[in-house]
């Protein structure tokens, strides 16, 4: 075995520490980037599970033939069924617009009816720059995501 001369020093050559920097750059920027990413797919999620509580209660209405509802309260921030509530991520802004026979003080409530009608409208959600909109046709009572 060869031994180092006594006068050299162990430790990191310049260009180690650069590539160790250059390393620890690329991971950094890229968990940057993923952080809005993720806000837009937990946004992306709200919406679609929206429109399926949306579609369930009008499933419902026409199996049951009686009147459905779906209620968004923005201030308790939560959406469903009456007395089945789902919460909304906490960093997702809201803003319903329903028929006026439907609105309160707090947010709204879509109507679905035996035929497959709705009272319709539209719940635009917000986070970061992003929006997505649930809408509900009022003639048909298809929910729908865009």
């Amino acid at each position: 075995m060869r031994r180092r001369p006594s006068s050299a020093r162990a430790g990191f050559t310049l260009v180690e520490l650069l590539v160790v920097m250059a390393i620890l750059g690329l991971v950094l920027s890229l968990v940057v980037m993923a952080r809005p990413r993720a806000a837009t797919l937990r946004l992306d999620a709200t919406a679609r599970a929206m429109a399926a509580t949306l579609r369930a209660a009008r499933a419902d209405a026409m199996l049951h033939g009686t009147e459905a509802r779906v209620v968004i309260d923005g201030e308790a921030r939560t959406y469903g069924p009456p007395g089945d509530p789902r919460p909304l991520p906490a960093d997702v802004a809201i803003e319903v617009g329903v028929a006026s026979s439907e609105r309160d003080r707090a947010g709204g409530a879509f109507r679905f009816f035996p035929d497959g009608r709705s009272s319709g409208g539209a719940v635009t959600l917000v986070t970061q720059g992003h929006t997505v909109l649930v809408a509900v046709d009022w003639l048909t009572g298809q929910p729908w995501v865009r």
